[in-house]
């Protein structure tokens, strides 16, 4: 069957989006197959999207995403890279939206990460009540995986530099 074909194709990609040091070219090349050989499945979209970012930028990656998330719309991985791609592009509301809709999904790790870049995205708009706000969720967040409590030391000191308490 050509899932699991993709499936092995998918780890094939990963080890060398992951080496030390990278090849996300290869990587490109490599996820590329997999949405060949799976065109209907979102994981394969969502990892050669992510690498098209880590190569390219945005102009590659967005509609990638895109199909990812047509794919596959409760998966928050896509429309929270995407907001990335967005704000390294500087289409900072763009980037807001897709952070706010893959947030509403409840990632399953990497929401404290996720709210930082969000509140930081809002702080360079202006939109410091916003940030606040953000900030101050994961200021009461637990640490976790992967950042543990670096950005809820962050959070802290955003707080702090407003004169709010954490």
């Amino acid at each position: 069957m050509a899932i699991s074909t993709a499936q092995q194709k998918l780890k094939e990609g990963q080890e060398f989006f992951y080496g030390e040091p990278p090849d996300v070219s290869r990587a490109v090349t490599i996820f590329g197959e997999v949405t060949r050989l799976a065109p209907e499945w979102a994981e394969g979209f969502f990892w050669l999207a992510s690498a098209q970012l880590q190569q390219s930028g945005l102009a590659d990656a967005e509609s990638t995403f895109r199909r990812a998330i047509e794919l596959d719309p409760t998966d928050s991985r896509p429309h929270l890279w995407l907001g990335i791609g967005f704000e390294r592009a500087g289409r900072l509301d763009e980037s807001v939206r897709c952070l706010c809709a893959g947030l509403a999904l409840r990632p399953h790790y990497g929401e404290a990460d996720s709210l930082m870049t969000l509140a930081g995205i809002l702080k360079k708009m202006g939109r410091i009540d916003e940030a606040v706000r953000e900030w101050q969720v994961v200021a009461k967040m637990e640490a976790m995986y992967p950042s543990y409590d670096e950005p809820i030391q962050d959070a802290k000191k955003e707080l702090q530099s407003y004169g709010h308490a954490a």
